[in-house]
């Protein structure tokens, strides 16, 4: 696995030779800290400053997650009898956790969902119907043969496929990319406090009203209005313009070709898994990630600023102790 890692690190770094990040993946898997490699294996690893050290170490810690994601996958897939030469050939290659719960994301197991209530009483073929958008029949007729058991009209059955159709819009792969693409490129944060709770959060007050450009919004900001989300200070939403990103995805699903009452039951479904499947999903992606950059930047910022301080030429140590006073005898160090 190391000689696997190493391939792929080394060509995310582009600044050290594989030799030298196999040699620092090796000392990581014999045991060695980070200052130690960094400060006395600089002849393995090419002369690797900490930094560099500890990005491979959690690179290479990801790296193992996502292997073993991967056989969790495969395995349930196998168990499905879903895994396929092509699934398995895009899964062996993707490095992205986010790509890969994509390709999961159809085949995982499913909850108790009103789709799968819907199947269970035998919607998905009239859901396959609707969606081709290709029959001259009207919905209620295609609806008609499912009208038994459970099922009591023509609109319960319509409204069961709906269901199911809009499953099927919230876990496309390139649908989510699109949704994905907007977010990471226009998404806006928004914090607004909780009623009753402005004594309490007095110190957030700044954001009581906030709104910023999600890019734009720096650590520091992000952490803080998150920390206030998690004591109830505030209500935290990471927003795109719905409408605009509904209007996409119905031309992406209706066919020209539809007719005008199987277009507006497609349009609705794809309303609906949009805003009650997919944008949850992906503003909360869109946060964990946020919230991971973010608490590197802060580390990196607060390891950049205690480095500067003990290269500093004028730094003294018993300058920067605090006056302890002195009651009784003198104790002996």
């Amino acid at each position: 696995m190391v000689n696997v890692h190493a391939n792929v690190i080394t060509k995310e770094l582009g600044t050290y030779l594989r030799k030298h990040v196999a040699a620092c993946l090796r000392l990581l898997d014999e045991g060695a800290t980070v200052p130690f490699i960094s400060r006395y294996r600089k002849e393995a690893t090419g002369g690797m400053d900490e930094v560099t050290v500890y990005n491979i170490k959690k690179r290479h810690e990801a790296l193992f997650e996502i292997e073993k994601r991967k056989e969790y996958i495969r395995q349930i897939l196998t168990e499905n009898n879903a895994l396929t030469p092509e699934l398995d050939a895009r899964i062996e290659e993707t490095l992205d956790p986010v790509v890969l719960e994509d390709i999961y994301l159809p085949y995982k197991p499913k909850r108790n969902t009103r789709a799968q209530a819907a199947r269970a009483l035998g919607l998905e073929p009239l859901a396959k119907m609707i969606m081709s958008q290709s029959s001259g029949s009207s919905a209620s007729q295609l609806a008609a043969k499912f009208v038994k058991g459970d099922v009591k009209s023509a609109d319960d059955a319509i409204a069961g496929a709906s269901d199911i159709i809009a499953e099927w819009v919230s876990e496309s792969e390139k649908a989510r990319n699109i949704v994905r693409s907007r977010y990471q490129r226009s998404a806006t944060i928004v914090a607004k406090v909780v009623p009753g709770k402005e004594a309490d959060g007095d110190k957030y007050q700044n954001y009581f009203n906030f709104s910023e450009p999600l890019r734009t919004c720096n650590s520091h900001r992000y952490l803080a209005i998150r920390r206030a989300e998690e004591e109830g200070i505030l209500k935290v939403s990471i927003c795109i313009d719905d409408n605009e990103m509904i209007d996409r995805l119905s031309r992406m699903f209706i066919r020209s070709t539809a007719s005008a009452e199987l277009a507006d039951i497609v349009a609705a479904a794809v309303k609906d898994g949009y805003r009650r499947l997919m944008r949850p999903s992906i503003e909360n992606e869109i946060a964990a990630s946020t919230k991971e950059k973010s608490d590197n930047g802060a580390i990196q910022m607060f390891a950049d600023n205690v480095r500067q301080l003990l290269m500093s030429p004028r730094w003294d140590v018993s300058a920067s102790l605090p006056l302890i006073p002195v009651i009784g005898p003198v104790a002996r160090w």
